[in-house]
């Protein structure tokens, strides 16, 4: 009887795993896209700050490389 419950429960979570990891990648590309969205707010504020001219266009790129982790 012991054996049968250990078959089935080892029978049955390689098929629960498949089940989990679209929810997984799915939690992964939301981080991604959150990170985007952050990462764009941020490029619009430093042209709106070079734009205004209170930084320098050295400083924009500089600043521009961080954000994109260049």
């Amino acid at each position: 009887m012991l054996w049968a419950f250990l078959g089935l429960i080892l029978g049955l979570l390689p098929v629960l795993v498949i089940a989990c990891l679209p929810t997984i990648q799915s939690n992964e590309n939301k981080q991604n896209d959150i990170s985007l969205s952050n990462n764009l707010d941020e490029l619009k504020k430093l042209k709106e700050l070079l734009d205004n001219n209170i930084i320098t266009q050295e400083e924009f790129e500089n600043l521009k490389k961080q954000i994109l982790n260049l």
